[in-house]
């Protein structure tokens, strides 16, 4: 019996009817007990099905009584009614599935149940086999051979290999087409290991060709069987074994080997050896052309080796010696020096005795191939085995197919538009030449070169035809819709009640674009045709509604292409003046100097100060949160720690005394960059890992600076930086950071109280720090020369700067200064400006708040970003 891969009958048929129950006739009345249902015989084991679409399902049949429903597990699975026959079907789960069933009554009465067990199972895999050559001894196979088929001159043989897990090993042999033995040699139990010693062979009537096939299977349960591993044996009789051994082309040539091929003899299909050589040889004078190939094998000690080549005359290559190994050169001329003669040789080969016993003949066919082989047209299939008129696609998966030369083997190169490799795929040609070759696809650009090689090592690239020598094709693969990018609102945006016009940007290179709809939550969408921007392609928009409940929506855009793949794409949106609670309510009173930032591609961020201290603002901590895919802040982070062992994320060793007066900025990746004060000192973590870049001054407020990518927990966090660095620096401390992002990367200013150092007539100065290679660099951009307008008294200097830096990457700094610039006597407090970098620096610092007398407080930066000139705007 055959054991298919997929199978639906199986073994055991088994169900039990519980005794005693009283059978009413006709119909049923209330308080009487209906009869049980009587099942059809079905199949108590099943196969796992394991192939795409299928289900593992049963089909329940039977009789039962008038009037009654049937109920499984507890479940209604056929309604009540008039029928006496009934069927419903059932999902199995891959071990035991018992179900109870039984029928019931218009009045509630039950049946007693009927029990049906059915097991499911997986087919397991086929066992691996090797021949013990030198027999099995002291638990160990000696010389195992693995190999399809084996010349054997000893009566028995001995076998061993693995098995799956607890399974059991049946074996069959066959002899001429008559099975000799089929019995299950090693019974399922525990390990994997397994072996069976003196299995006798059987001999033919004739003695020729003595056969043996060798089927294993592995089992766990009779009927569910694994497929066989089959190997033949060649019972050689002669007592002299004569093999062909390890094969070797004359040296330079190209060619494949089959140990177990089928050679036909005299009408008959003989296993045997097969060769393909493509070795042609020039010698002699004049020239002569040929092809070779050697042909090498063992044989007994004592025998002669006879051969008869193309059904000729016996020669003898091997005299009667003690030697056992044997070789014979077969060669092919050609015709002329111009037209290869190719074609095949078939050899039979056999050792002989003094004594005239003769071993088993082995056959081999050695084919001499010189011609290269032809790639013809190729057809190309989707994954639903259409074919691909032109190069678009959305399949991911594809079956190249065509005609060559049988046996060759196929070879599918695959790049993309630029030309890099993307993978291959390979495949042999049938015996008729036909082949089909399956090949994954990536997303975009496929660029497929089908090449062959045959047999005798010919490629088919040595074609001088260029269409021969290989096939391309090209295929766009675009398996996924339309890619969306939001223009407004961006993620995370605020917006009102009722209408909000919606602008996206909806592009396909491959199969464009068919349909864009749009909406909000749950309501139905609305169309966005294509719009008419100056300056801009591809954009789509409409008009969608916000409703007036509830403070956060999910605004969605469906973008359809042209062979039908949809993408959906959604951003989250908060109902303007909606406050959200980012910090805990324990937390509350302990959450100071918040900053928020939104990045140019809608990521937004927060950081704020954080006092752990219960009755005072003691040992302060930066903490960092930022808006997730959902739209939603997220868990926050600890800011002036790594990731450790400690509560809240600090490393044990690291202290900060006074982390405070936070920034934020976001780059265009969405990338926080974080600055602070801080008086820490900047020791190693645990085991003496670095924590801070750059000298830290222990008790003296310094800046500092990090990144986070907004990673879950602190995965994401860079180490800590020092940006007060700088000739100016001494041991002043520094204040009151801000941080801007440009395409250059960070600045930041600060505040740095310079009167500590006894050298500065004013208390304060503004700096401006950025980042280099090499580290960070400060400078003071603040005038510390002016005179001051305090009559006399030492000068306040500089204080609070911010940044802007606009789109053209040049740098706005502003602060509060109460430096005489303006040339009055009264002692008030002006904002100056100025830029940092670009040919405007050399206006040097002018005053902002124009003729304005009077205390300046609290300086604000913006630049407006779409401005041609780069305006910027400073409130105070």
């Amino acid at each position: 019996m055959t054991y298919p891969q997929r199978s639906v009958f199986l073994f055991l048929a088994l169900f039990a009817v519980a005794g005693g129950c009283e059978c009413g006739g006709g119909g049923v009345t209330t308080g009487d007990r209906p009869d049980p249902p009587v099942l059809d015989p079905f199949e108590t084991s099943l196969l796992k099905c394991i192939e795409d679409g299928c289900s593992d399902t049963i089909q329940f049949s039977g009789i039962k009584q008038s009037s009654t429903a049937i109920h499984s597990n507890g479940a209604e699975v056929v309604v009540l009614n008039e029928r006496t026959d009934f069927s419903f079907e059932v999902e199995l789960v891959e071990g035991e599935n018992k179900f109870e069933i039984e029928a019931v009554d218009n009045g509630g009465g039950r049946s007693t149940k009927v029990i049906a067990t059915i097991q499911l199972v997986r087919r397991p895999e086929p066992p691996e086999v090797n021949a013990c050559v030198g027999g099995f001894a002291d638990g160990e196979c000696r010389d195992p051979d693995n190999s399809s088929l084996l010349i054997h001159a000893e009566e028995t043989i001995d076998w061993a290999g693995t098995r799956p897990e607890g399974s059991g090993i049946r074996m069959v042999i066959t002899v001429d087409g008559v099975v000799q033995r089929d019995e299950t040699v090693v019974p399922p139990g525990p390990g994997t290991d397994w072996s069976i010693e003196d299995v006798a062979l059987a001999e033919t009537e004739d003695g020729f060709t003595n056969v043996n096939t060798f089927e294993f299977f592995s089992w766990q349960t009779e009927s569910v069987q694994s497929a066989p591993t089959t190997v033949q044996v060649d019972y050689d009789t002669s007592g002299c074994t004569m093999r062909f051994a390890e094969h070797e082309v004359v040296d330079g040539a190209e060619f494949s080997e089959v140990n177990g091929c089928l050679i036909e003899v005299n009408g008959e299909e003989r296993p045997g050896f097969c060769a393909w050589t493509s070795k042609t040889l020039e010698e002699g004078d004049p020239v002569v052309k040929k092809g070779a190939y050697a042909l090498e094998g063992r044989s007994c000690e004592g025998s002669a080796v006879i051969l008869k080549q193309d059904g000729g005359e016996e020669q003898q290559i091997k005299e009667p010696s003690a030697e056992v190994s044997w070789s014979h050169s077969v060669e092919r001329p050609w015709a002329d020096t111009s037209t290869p003669n190719e074609g095949e040789h078939i050899l039979e080969v056999w050792a002989r005795l003094d004594n005239g016993r003769e071993s088993t003949h082995q056959f081999a066919k050695v084919v001499f191939d010189f011609t290269p082989p032809s790639v013809g047209e190729i057809t190309v299939r989707d994954q639903d085995n259409e074919v691909i008129e032109g190069s678009n696609t959305n399949s991911g998966t594809v079956q190249v197919c065509g005609d060559t030369e049988p046996g060759a083997q196929v070879q599918i190169s695959n790049s993309d538009a630029d030309g890099e490799p993307i993978g291959t795929c390979e495949g042999l040609a049938q015996d008729d030449g036909a082949y089909c070759v399956s090949c994954d696809l990536a997303e975009g650009q496929n660029q497929l070169y089908v090449t062959v090689i045959d047999r005798a090592r010919n490629s088919s690239a040595m074609n001088e035809d260029e269409a021969s020598r290989g096939r391309s094709r090209l295929l766009n693969v675009d398996s996924a819709g339309p890619d969306v990018t939001f223009i407004s609102p961006r993620a995370n945006a605020y917006v009102d009640p009722g209408e909000v016009d919606v602008r996206v940007q909806v592009v396909d290179n491959f199969n464009g674009v068919a349909s864009v709809t749009g909406g909000v939550g749950e309501a139905e969408g609305v169309v966005f045709p294509e719009l008419q921007v100056e300056g801009e392609s591809d954009i789509y928009g409409g008009t969608v509604t916000i409703p007036d409940q509830g403070d956060q929506f999910v605004l969605w855009v469906e973008a359809t292409d042209n062979v039908g793949n949809v993408s959906r794409t959604t951003v989250n949106l908060s109902k303007t003046g909606a406050s959200i609670q980012i910090t805990s309510e324990e937390a509350a009173l302990n959450s100071l100097s918040p900053r928020i930032a939104v990045g140019p591609n809608g990521h937004m961020y927060a950081v704020w100060q954080h006092c752990q201290s219960e009755n005072e603002c003691g040992d302060t901590r930066i903490y960092a949160a930022t808006v997730d895919e959902g739209g939603s802040w997220g868990e926050p982070i600890v800011i002036t720690y790594l990731t450790g062992s400690a509560p809240n994320g600090a490393i044990d060793g690291l202290r900060t005394a006074l982390s405070r007066e936070p920034d934020v900025a976001v780059d265009a990746d969405g990338v926080a960059h974080i600055v602070w004060s801080d008086a820490g000192t900047g020791r190693e973590g645990v085991g003496g890992a670095p924590v801070w870049s750059g000298a830290m001054r222990d008790g003296i407020p310094d800046i500092v600076y990090r990144t986070w990518d907004g990673s879950a927990g602190a995965e994401g966090l860079s180490v800590v930086e020092v940006v007060s660095v700088g000739d100016d620096m001494g041991d002043a401390p520094m204040e009151t950071p801000r941080i801007a992002v440009g395409e250059s990367g960070p600045a930041v200013v600060f505040t740095g109280y310079v009167d500590a150092l006894d050298v500065n007539p004013r208390e304060s100065e503004v700096f401006y720090s950025t980042r280099a290679q090499d580290g960070w660099s400060a400078v003071m951009i603040s005038p510390r020369d002016l005179n001051s307008s305090s009559l006399g008294e030492i000068d306040a200097g500089a204080l609070f700067p911010v940044i802007a830096i606009d789109k053209d990457d040049v740098r706005h700094v502003a602060w509060i200064d109460d430096g005489n610039v303006d040339g009055d006597s009264d002692p008030d407090v002006d904002v100056y400006y100025r830029i940092v970098g670009g040919a405007a620096d050399q206006e040097g610092v002018r005053y902002a708040n124009g003729n304005c007398s009077g205390g300046t407080f609290a300086p604000s930066i913006a630049v407006d970003m779409e401005d041609l000139n780069n305006r910027v705007y400073v409130a105070y």
